[in-house]
């Protein structure tokens, strides 16, 4: 009914990403900042778009736009900018985006934060602070591809395809397309329980294109445990 509604553009860019069409989903992700630049649903849905067209230094621009913005995604924004910091070894820049999405969220998730940091600076840590998170507060739908993203880059292959497995079930195909083009989880494309994943969720497989500013690899250094009060 409305061509130029914000909300219901990311809405369609996000349906195409469901089905491969990153071109399409960036042309109305494009569409929906053009109705309205200071709506963050639309923007969100470009930053996952260039996501999935490997434009990672382009995604990280939109999510700090979306963090700036202030509005309803700013926490996710700041999470995929945390875990970007992971997938470099940025220990300042994990320190920096921690602190603020503490501020966001309070110290319900100073553990995860803690942990992400850790893996910034390279350091090895114990993911049971994340199924502790889980057991505490499961995370929405579209938010487990942040645990599973977690779960990779400490090396801990099972609780990443623990994750994924839930968001198999519920389907929440933007985290199904992140997990395929995402090189943060290249190190899990090789074992069998990601093509169980991919066939779950009806995602093509295909080759993941090349990112345009490739991560350092994960950690893969014994774990141990951080402190709650840390």
């Amino acid at each position: 009914a409305d061509p130029t509604d914000p909300v219901s553009l990311g809405n369609a860019a996000f349906a195409a990403l469901a089905v491969a069409a990153t071109d399409r989903a960036l042309e109305l992700a494009r569409a929906g900042l053009r109705a309205d630049p200071g709506h963050d649903w639309p923007r969100f849905a470009y930053l996952t778009a260039l996501r999935a067209a490997g434009d990672f230094a382009a995604g990280r621009h939109e999510a700090e736009v979306i963090v700036a913005l202030g509005g309803d995604r700013r926490f996710p924004a700041a999470v995929t900018l945390l875990l970007d910091a992971v997938a470099t070894r940025d220990g300042a820049a994990a320190a920096r985006l921690g602190a603020e999405l503490v501020r966001m969220a309070g110290p319900r998730v100073a553990d995860y934060v803690a942990l992400l940091e850790g893996l910034a600076r390279d350091e090895p840590v114990d993911t049971a602070v994340l199924r502790r998170m889980q057991r505490i507060a499961p995370p929405p739908n579209a938010n487990q591809w942040m645990l599973a993203h977690a779960y990779a880059a400490a090396g801990d292959d099972d609780g990443a395809f623990a994750m994924l497995d839930q968001i198999a079930a519920t389907h929440s195909m933007y985290s199904a397309i992140r997990v395929r083009v995402d090189p943060a989880f290249a190190a899990l494309r090789a074992d069998r329980r990601y093509r169980r994943f991919l066939a779950a969720v009806s995602a093509p497989e295909g080759p993941a294109p090349e990112p345009v500013t490739p991560g350092r690899p994960r950690s893969t250094r014994r774990t141990r445990t951080i402190r709650p009060d840390r």
